[in-house]
Order: C-alpha cells, then sequence, then structure tokens
C-alpha cells in the first residue's frame, strides 16, 4: 500500500502491480465486500475520503447521504 495517506487511485496502483491489474484487483474485492463501490469505501474508510466513506456508512445504517454525513463528523 503505496502511502496511506494517499488518494483511492494512488491505493489501487500499487495494488494493482501485484494483482496483475486495476479492474482485476477491484473484482476480487468486490466478491469479498460484495461489490466495487464498496470496496472503495473501505478504503476511503482508512484512508480519509468524506465521500467514500459515507457510502460504507449507508452499507451499515441502511440510509444515504445526510445522515451519514453528521455520523462522519460526530466519528471523526
Amino acid at each position: 500500500m503505496a502511502e496511506q495517506k494517499g488518494g483511492t487511485s494512488e491505493f489501487r496502483t500499487p495494488m494493482a502491480e501485484q494483482k496483475g491489474g486495476t479492474s482485476e484487483f477491484r473484482t476480487r474485492m468486490a466478491e469479498q465486500k460484495g461489490g466495487t463501490s464498496e470496496f472503495r469505501t473501505r478504503t476511503a474508510e482508512q484512508k480519509g475520503g468524506t465521500s467514500e466513506f459515507r457510502t460504507r456508512t449507508a452499507e451499515q445504517k441502511g440510509r444515504i447521504s445526510e445522515l451519514n454525513l453528521r455520523f462522519y463528523s460526530q466519528r471523526f
């Protein structure tokens, strides 16, 4: 994992080298997480991405958008 504070694209790049391709890596993660967007979301959680983090929160809470924004502000 290149840098820990890089962007989503920077994160996918080093992993793509190990897996043999960016799209192939995301596909592989999608099998475990249940979707490509959900994978990027989890990454954002570690990297600190706001919009992508909301998607993961929506996964747990079952709601999207404003409630998740509030959750993000309170948690961090």
